[in-house]
């Protein structure tokens, strides 16, 4: 609250280790559209808590996708959310880590990455879905007394203070977009004249003093429950869950700086079972919500999570994994109901080159301890030394990873590399892929004659 969390004690190590995190963000992030497909669900499931039919939640979110904003209707969404902002590395930057953002040119380049690998734009786009749909829904509602509102909307407006009498001055905050559709516009809260809130309220010695205030309470009140709730919808860390991971440390300090490089890709899952599990656990002990809503949480990310899964190994190039497999659907379910993009370490590509599970929780970069002692071991042993250093190399090379390119730099460059350093270190991949999760590559690595036109 007060800001400690912010202030470096060391500036130079505080510099030099967020400028290593971002590196590692830049280098394993080229995915992280992908791994958001979940979040798909967890709008469906915030809107339908305020009240959003699900089915129509579905629908909206998808057109959204497929349409994006254009032109006016996107400065006025911008004008009601501030969505803009979500286009600041900060932001974006903030749902895979648990520190602040960065500045300068690393920032910079950071902006860059998630602007190529689509993330920017995919945040922005359902963060202003879910705040338009939202405003959408208290416009539809607003012309019944509150007491006859739907109880999921009341339940969630009651958590922002939110009475009858705020109620009774939303009429006067709905404007039609140029689309048509009518919405809340918080701000125009200021252009209701005194007198007609004295007529709303019935009460003539109200004085300017005490309206004013009312205003901006009511203003307050709308702008938070938007950016409050949209953070759930898209799950993005708030103070608790930052002092959860950070323990009220300092950067550029010894206990600091490996907080935030063990927290680095967590902020999600644990975002995501405080924000979205804690919600559906709160309901259940309050006798709130129905079971089906855990339920739809639990069924719709795993789905999400393995198409998620699916999706990152076609443009690999390999077949999706196994859908009969038990082991399949439990990673999916890790995936997609909190992992993010910590499961492809969890189960992904990162962790099937002996890393264990106590350097996995160390994070990506002091992680990679496992990987240099096994690099030292090849060294001395002389197995596939040559692949296994470029491939680390790669694997910590920023925009090398971004999801549309990677299958094309791999085949036209990368395995002929792997290749040339350790003959035989394709096949034994595909191999790897065929014993761990029954997978085959479209497109043969070990076969030049597949990309290159010539046998070799």
């Amino acid at each position: 609250l007060d800001g400690r969390t912010f202030q470096p004690a060391n500036v130079r190590l505080a510099k030099i280790s967020a400028g290593v995190r971002a590196v590692q963000s830049m280098a394993k992030l080229g995915g992280s559209t992908i791994s958001s497909l979940p979040d798909i669900v967890t709008l469906a499931g915030e809107l339908k808590h305020n009240g959003v039919d699900l089915l129509g939640s579905y629908s909206g979110t998808l057109d959204a996708l497929f349409k994006g904003r254009h032109g006016i209707e996107k400065e006025q969404l911008g004008e009601l959310v501030l969505s803009g902002l979500e286009s600041m590395i900060g932001d974006v930057h903030s749902r895979f880590h648990a520190e602040d953002g960065l500045k300068g040119t690393m920032s910079r380049l950071m902006y860059l990455n998630f602007r190529f690998n689509g993330q920017n734009w995919w945040n922005d786009v359902l963060k202003s879905y879910a705040t338009s749909a939202m405003s959408t829904n208290l416009a539809l509602h607003s012309d019944r007394p509150f007491a006859k509102i739907p109880e999921a909307l009341k339940r969630v407006l009651s958590k922002y203070e939110f009475t009858d009498r705020d109620w009774k001055v939303l009429p006067e905050l709905v404007r039609k977009s140029d689309s048509g559709i009518r919405r809340v516009f918080p701000e125009q809260v200021y252009d209701i004249q005194n007198s007609r809130l004295r007529e709303i309220f019935k009460d003539n010695n109200i004085s300017d003093v005490k309206l004013r205030d009312f205003k901006k309470a009511l203003q307050s009140k709308l702008d938070t429950y938007f950016v409050d709730r949209s953070d759930v919808a898209l799950p993005t860390p708030g103070p608790a869950e930052r002092a959860f991971m950070l323990r009220g440390t300092q950067p550029g300090t010894i206990v600091g700086e490996a907080l935030r490089f063990m927290g680095q890709f967590k902020s999600f899952p644990i975002t995501f079972v405080s924000k979205i599990y804690g919600r559906e656990a709160a309901g259940l002990r309050n006798g709130d919500y129905a079971i089906g809503a855990l339920a739809h949480t639990i069924i719709g990310t795993t789905v999400m999570g393995y198409l998620a899964m699916s999706v990152k190994d076609i443009l690999k190039g390999k077949t999706p994994r196994q859908a009969n497999d038990v082991k399949t659907w439990g990673a999916a379910m890790v995936q997609g109901g909190g992992a993010g993009i910590y499961g492809d370490f969890l189960f992904g590509e990162y962790n099937r080159y002996g890393r264990s599970w106590s350097s996995t929780i160390l994070g990506p970069t002091l992680g990679q301890i496992d990987d240099i002692g096994e690099l030292y071991n090849r060294m001395r042993s002389g197995e596939d030394f040559g692949a296994n250093a470029f491939r680390l190399v790669k694997n910590n090379t920023p925009f090398v990873n971004l999801f549309y390119t990677r299958a094309a730099l791999d085949y036209l460059l990368l395995y002929q590399v792997q290749e040339l350093m350790n003959p035989g270190f394709l096949d034994r991949m595909e191999q790897r892929a065929r014993d761990e999760n029954g997978q085959e590559f479209f497109l043969s690595p070990s076969d030049k004659s597949t990309i290159l036109g010539y046998k070799p």
